[in-house]
């Protein structure tokens, strides 16, 4: 039998802090929602880290609750991960997927808005564009799940 124990390790904990204090769960709440990327998926500004923090319900596989700034004010995003190809995504959206309230959901199986610049540019035959374009999303995805998660306060 081998020996057990305890180590101690120091640990770094990113803490979310606005004007010297800790970050609240009502006041990250209070970020608007504003995607990180333009139509051509650049960023928009400076990604600082994660939250795990998801409302009830809006909790998708893999997603990511990613904290940026355009360098004067702060905002939310959540950036989901592409378990699609490039073609699946155009298959989804060209697809007549009605739900039962007769609304389209062409989206359904992407996981992002901004996927949607994507689809539009490949449905007007960019696809060379559409599919850099995915690509570039993909990459964008890896680097948000390599940053630190940032705590807030309960």
């Amino acid at each position: 039998m081998e020996s057990a124990g305890i180590i101690e390790e120091t640990v770094s904990i990113k803490v979310l802090k606005v004007n010297s204090r800790k970050m609240t769960q009502a006041v990250f709440k209070q970020l608007r929602t504003k995607s990180i990327f333009d139509a051509e998926l650049n960023l928009l500004g400076h990604p600082w880290g994660t939250v795990n923090y998801f409302e009830a319900g809006t909790m998708k596989p893999g997603a990511l609750h990613l904290v940026w700034s355009d360098g004067s004010s702060l905002f939310r995003w959540i950036v989901c991960p592409l378990y699609v190809s490039f073609e699946t995504a155009i298959i989804a959206y060209r697809k007549d997927d009605l739900s039962s309230d007769g609304k389209n959901n062409a989206y359904h199986s992407l996981p992002d808005n901004n996927l949607k610049t994507v689809v539009h540019k490949a449905d007007s035959g960019d696809i060379d564009n559409s599919e850099e374009l995915f690509k570039k999303y993909n990459e964008h995805y890896a680097s948000f799940k390599k940053m630190n998660q940032l705590l807030i306060a309960t």
